[in-house]
């Protein structure tokens, strides 16, 4: 039985360097990232039933980039909006936001883009919601380090049911309509 456990030990220790030396020849270049909370503090002003929405709270970006040997930088990142909060300056009522995002980017480095993540912004306990939009600036310098930073933040109305649309329901209501036979 020694003798088995033996032999399977040498062969995982002989399976794991070959696949070890097999990973490290791919990837010959580490795998630099980036993570991190993009905190935000902000009253914003809407088109909006709710004329004013303060927004606290932090971003998530992560980032990974490579490099292959021509020298093209390989960008993949990740966004979440889930630790954002707002609160209605009109009605006083909470907000939640949801929404993540995924981008795949490459080109040469140093490089600076913009990139805008959606997200909505839901109120408690209602079908109202509200759209975000952030524009990030995106920044890969010479080393195949990512940053970020918020260059603006604008917010829609997405109400479930507009002002317009509950007119129209009301009128189609009030209307009858005769098929033919």
């Amino acid at each position: 039985m020694s003798k088995k456990i033996l032999f399977l030990s040498s062969f995982l220790v002989i399976l794991s360097g070959t696949t070890s030396a097999a990973l490290a020849q791919r990837n010959t270049k580490p795998e630099p990232s980036a993570a991190g909370q993009i905190p935000f503090e902000r009253t914003i002003t809407t088109p909006c039933a709710e004329k004013k929405v303060r927004l606290n709270g932090e971003f998530q970006a992560q980032f990974s980039v490579t490099r292959d040997p021509s020298g093209l930088t390989f960008l993949r990142g990740d966004f979440d909006a889930e630790r954002i909060t707002a609160l209605g300056a009109t009605s006083g009522r909470k907000y939640e936001a949801q929404g993540t995002s995924h981008i795949d980017s490459r080109g040469p480095s140093p490089t600076i883009f913009n990139y805008v993540f959606n997200f909505a912004l839901n109120k408690v306990r209602s079908a109202d919601s509200l759209m975000g939009h952030v524009t990030f600036r995106i920044k890969v310098d010479s080393q195949a380090q990512a940053t970020t930073e918020i260059l603006e933040i604008n917010i829609d109305c997405n109400n479930s049911v507009s002002r317009s649309s509950k007119l129209f329901l009301k009128e189609s209501a009030s209307k009858q309509v005769r098929l033919p036979r």
